[in-house]
């Protein structure tokens, strides 16, 4: 168009001279590279190219389109590694079902064995005591060997059932069958029969001797030549009671029961208390008098003791209040008669007790003795 000004030709640049070209332009200016790798140009006919700036270079990227990948040491891949293989273990460890050989515990180790090798189910389940349970109960209920749940348990004889504690009870019916366990840590027959009282401190472990000393009163029939357990007249120690349990090889007593916690207790006969406080082997608050001759009685379970060790009593002398301490799943009395340090069937030296009789007693019943 007539009055109009050139425009500045265009030179190519060489690209491997050029790092960048900055196209500087007044206010409003539009610029747009063209196809032939040219100078961009102003197009705009009412604007002029005030300036070009040029930055020059080597054409080649400074940096790669993205940066390269950090690398892990390798000991962080080890940490890694053993710390998945922790919580597997862990794992393992926490569900897998520890399996158990009669009589022993599994370790870890054999129970990690167990799971990954040899995964079995246990051999038997989990049950908690209520109340009113007996040993025998809870066998019948499940359809089990009473051995087994002795067994498996590691109770001994005559223990008995806790409310609210968990024992094992076997999934086989016939496991233990044949099993009776081993009676309560007390001393042998005759521990103490010639000697002195034993003051022990449990239940099974103190014993009675021949008498109680001078001065201290023994039952009657312990005057009998030969003496004669049948003899000792011995009365009802908890008055009023109904009959609960009998003596087994699994219960070393008889189970007496007013049904009311605090009921008074009472001796049996004439005597001196051997042992009165706690019996870690399940009997709870107990007592034991020594009649002399051979015999004793013990009380267990009770809710409060009335007596001391070395007191004299006298037969229906209130020794202690029923409960239920211990090993119990109800208030009631555990009653105990020994000869020579062993328990035997009450029944054998009543001739009725709260109603019941018996011409069948485990193990027999004691024969009269001379003096040692």
């Amino acid at each position: 168009m007539p009055g109009e000004q050139p425009l500045p030709e265009a030179h190519p640049l060489d690209e491997t001279q050029v790092r960048a070209v900055i196209p500087l332009a007044t206010e409003g200016a539009l610029s747009k590279l063209d196809t032939s790798n040219k100078l961009p140009a102003l197009i705009d006919e009412e604007t002029r190219l005030a300036e070009i700036c040029i930055i020059p270079g080597s054409g080649v990227p400074d940096a790669s389109a993205a940066p390269p990948r950090r690398q892990h040491p390798m000991r962080l891949h080890v940490m890694i590694s053993l710390l998945g293989l922790c919580g597997l273990l862990a794992a393992l460890l926490c569900f897998a079902p520890l399996t158990e050989a009669a009589g022993a515990t599994a370790n870890p180790l054999n129970a990690l064995a167990n799971a990954v090798l040899l995964p079995t189910p246990r051999p038997y389940f989990d049950y908690r005591v209520q109340p009113g349970d007996t040993f025998e109960r809870i066998a019948a209920r499940f359809k089990v060997a009473l051995g087994g749940i002795y067994e498996l348990n590691h109770f001994y004889a005559g223990q008995e059932a806790q409310v609210g504690v968990v024992i094992r009870v076997p999934t086989n019916p016939t496991y233990g069958a044949s099993y009776v366990a081993p009676p309560m840590p007390y001393m042998s027959a005759g521990a103490s029969i010639g000697g002195g009282n034993i003051v022990g401190t449990c239940l099974f472990c103190s014993a009675g001797g021949w008498t109680n000393g001078p001065g201290k009163p023994c039952a009657p029939g312990s005057q009998s030549v030969p003496v004669d357990p049948t003899k000792f007249n011995l009365i009802n120690p908890n008055p009023g009671s109904q009959w609960v349990r009998g003596f087994t090889w699994s219960h070393n007593g008889v189970d007496l029961t007013s049904g009311q916690y605090g009921t008074p207790l009472v001796a049996a006969q004439t005597g001196v208390v051997i042992f009165a406080g706690w019996d870690p082997f399940g009997a709870g608050y107990a007592v034991k008098i020594n009649h002399c001759g051979g015999l004793a009685t013990a009380y267990g379970h009770m809710e409060k003791l009335l007596v001391s060790v070395g007191q004299a009593v006298q037969a229906g002398q209130e020794i202690g209040l029923q409960g239920a301490t211990g090993t119990a799943t109800g208030p009631h009395v555990h009653f105990m008669t020994w000869w020579d340090n062993v328990p035997f069937d009450p029944l054998c030296v009543y001739p009725s007790l709260d109603g019941v009789s018996s011409t069948q007693h485990y193990g027999g019943c004691p024969a009269p003795q001379s003096a040692p």
